[in-house]
């Protein structure tokens, strides 16, 4: 892929030749991307907030594989700028998704409830366009440059690989023992962040990189699915608290139907995740010729 097609589709690759040159080219390329989606006219707001955020969760997915290679106190300054410019759009994208979520849940369970509706059209009204910040992640980018081991190799790489890989193994039995909206949100997380790294090593990795991060893209949209749901929960707990004279009985079917609808979806996600995080770290990260 070419340099110019990179910077128009914000995609994660390493170029030819010296390994640490070329991871900070690729993020350099993605936060540029990003930039230019917070910057574009005429682009509608979900689009952008989708692409700004995915552009920066690529950024902190490779951060994350470089983990391991990097001191521990640049790595968290780094960690912290990135983590801040990719809270942008947050608002916007969480009010999104709860709005096509309840739609979605709505219709499914034949709840017809003017009042959530409205509320949930309000959500996305507040959500908003923020300014991202371009200091601190230009310094988070030359704090990188100045820290990234210039002999970093491909060894580096899949060590960080399992380290992301063993943290999904861990989400995924905490979510599994236990489905709580935090467990759940980070197996997503690590999710999208084996879907990230295994993009940046399509380049040097080839067709297996490429069938194992589609796999952990689908975990993570089902994943993402359930979140959603939970920001529909407390939307509906937060309508009933601000608004008299709703009926009680009502909210504990939604209730109800929610969890109900939640559980399942959780049962299925970790059914999925299973097949894909059921092996040690070594063994998956073996399939890659690095």
């Amino acid at each position: 892929m070419a340099p110019q097609d990179l910077e128009l589709t914000g995609r994660l690759s390493l170029d030819e030749g010296a390994v640490a040159p070329a991871i900070l080219q690729a993020f350099s390329r993605v936060v540029a991307y990003a930039r230019s989606r917070a910057s574009a006219p005429n682009v509608a707001p979900p689009v952008l907030a989708h692409e700004y955020r995915k552009s920066f969760r690529r950024a902190r997915s490779l951060l994350r594989m470089l983990e391991p290679s990097i001191p521990r106190k640049a790595y968290r300054s780094i960690s912290l700028a990135l983590r801040e410019a990719h809270r942008h759009y947050a608002g916007r994208r969480d009010g999104d998704a709860a709005r096509e979520a309840w739609r979605v849940f709505s219709a499914s369970y034949h709840f017809r409830i003017p009042e959530a509706d409205a509320f949930f059209s309000r959500t996305v009204e507040v959500g908003g366009r923020e300014a991202p910040s371009r200091r601190e992640v230009d310094e988070a980018l030359e704090l990188l440059a100045a820290k990234l081991p210039g002999e970093i190799n491909s060894d580096d790489l899949r060590r960080g690989l399992e380290k992301t890989y063993r943290s999904a193994r861990d989400a995924l039995r905490k979510t599994r023992h236990v489905a709580d909206p935090a467990h759940v949100h980070r197996l997503r997380r690590r999710c999208k962040d084996l879907h990230n790294q295994l993009e940046l090593l399509e380049s040097i990795g080839g067709a297996p990189a490429r069938k194992w991060r589609k796999r952990f893209s689908r975990i993570a949209k089902q994943l993402g699915e359930i979140t959603d749901l939970y920001l529909v929960r407390d939307g509906l707990d937060a309508l009933w608290l601000e608004t008299p004279g709703l009926d009680p009985v009502l909210k504990r079917n939604l209730d109800r139907a929610l969890d109900s609808e939640i559980a399942g979806r959780v049962a299925a996600a970790c059914k999925r995740a299973d097949k894909s995080l059921g092996q040690k770290a070594k063994k998956f990260s073996a399939r890659f010729d690095l």
